[in-house]
């Protein structure tokens, strides 16, 4: 709403882990395209919000409002790091692998939570593909795989 400069922002924009009831870390966040969702990020930066009302967080006021979506995109930016960290030295490796190594020590959520990365890492390894930053193909066993180019 512009006059009251408030924006109920549902999922656009999801921090570094989806909350639970007690507001503590219940899954990794679920953005699936990453590039639009970065986007989004920045035109949401881009506003002039002074309350955020995100799905499943607490309302977000004044300077929160930018420190909120900021973290969002550079928790997003972080996972991408970590996977291509993950990548050097590898011959490949799956998404599920990448899950498994790299979930835990990307945030505080319940560890059978962290099937749920499905989403948001495979958003960063389409994103590092198109991008010519890893290399997708299939290993011998026919599973889908990344690597360095």
């Amino acid at each position: 709403d512009p006059r009251s400069r408030t924006l109920i922002a549902g999922e656009a924009t999801m921090w570094t882990a989806i909350l639970d009831d007690d507001w503590q870390p219940a899954m990794p966040p679920t953005y699936c395209y990453v590039d639009t969702y970065l986007a989004t990020q920045d035109r949401l930066l881009a506003m002039d919000i002074d309350l955020l009302a995100p799905a499943h967080w607490p309302l977000q006021e004044g300077p929160a409002v930018a420190e909120y979506i900021s973290e969002s995109r550079n928790y997003c930016l972080l996972v991408e790091r970590a996977l291509l960290d993950f990548a050097a030295g590898r011959r490949g490796f799956t998404l599920r692998e990448a899950i498994e190594q790299l979930g835990p020590t990307l945030g505080r959520w319940p560890s059978a939570a962290n099937q749920d990365f499905s989403y948001g890492m495979a958003g960063n390894l389409e994103s590092l593909t198109k991008r010519g930053l890893l290399r997708m193909e299939r290993n011998s066993a026919g599973l889908i795989c990344w690597k360095q180019p």
